[in-house]
């Protein structure tokens, strides 16, 4: 008995060996990804997972009243502070964070891409998060 427990110890971290170093493998691949794509682009981002290439033209836009969306949309930043933000079936794309103080996002069929943060919350003037009525409809 004490033999097959041993026996499986041994194997147990053989496996965790092998995990932890495709762990490490991957986190350098992603590294190594994210330096690329920021020589390339020029770019510096704050966040590893920002780093994606922002279109030209994308500004930011804070928004207190109703939308529905037309057409695919994107924007750097968005803040919704109140209103509805119906998606319509559309795709809606954030290549940094959302701020959602108020207001209501609908999915409506549609579906929201967001590369940064997205925060139901309020900031204050010293930068701290807080409670806010913000809602996301599925």
């Amino acid at each position: 008995m004490l033999k097959k427990f041993s026996v499986f110890i041994v194997c147990l971290v053989m496996i965790l060996s092998v995990i932890s170093e495709l762990w490490c493998i991957g986190v350098n691949a992603v590294a190594e990804t994210i330096m690329e794509a920021t020589e390339e682009t020029g770019q510096v981002l704050d966040e590893p997972n920002l780093a994606v290439e922002i279109p030209d033209g994308v500004e930011d836009a804070v928004t207190s009243g109703n939308i529905t969306l037309t057409e695919d949309t994107a924007y750097r930043n968005l803040e919704i502070a109140g209103g509805i933000v119906d998606l319509n079936g559309f795709t809606l794309t954030i290549y940094g964070d959302v701020l959602q103080p108020g207001g209501t996002i609908e999915l409506n069929g549609g579906s929201m891409v967001v590369h940064g943060d997205y925060r139901i919350q309020s900031l204050d003037s010293d930068g701290n998060y807080s409670d806010s009525s913000g809602i996301l409809k599925m």
